[in-house]
């Protein structure tokens, strides 16, 4: 794994019910032969690794405004180019 990148700060009162909020936000890249495991702490009940084409279609299954953060991220990170063109094509055909 390299260096995390930080991506975004997110602080607004309003993000989550219980209280004020802070999320700091940072972008990893794992090597594809990596072996690595994720771990549910804190309150998620659950970690899994998710196909990220796949899982943008799924708004509903985030907490708070973390589709929104991850949304942001394709669309303005330079690295996901590839990915938006592909999505973009999609909804294209989609629309035709």
């Amino acid at each position: 794994m390299d260096s995390p990148e930080l991506w975004t700060v997110r602080g607004d009162p309003e993000r989550d019910d219980r209280y004020h909020m802070i999320s700091i936000f940072y972008l990893f890249w794992l090597k594809d032969e990596q072996d690595c495991k994720v771990t549910a702490q804190d309150d998620a009940a659950s970690a899994e690794w998710y196909d990220l084409n796949d899982i943008l279609k799924k708004p509903e299954v985030f907490a708070f405004d973390h589709h929104e953060v991850l949304a942001e991220l394709v669309e303005k990170h330079a690295s996901f180019k590839e990915l938006r063109d592909s999505v973009n094509a999609e909804i294209d055909q989609i629309q035709k």
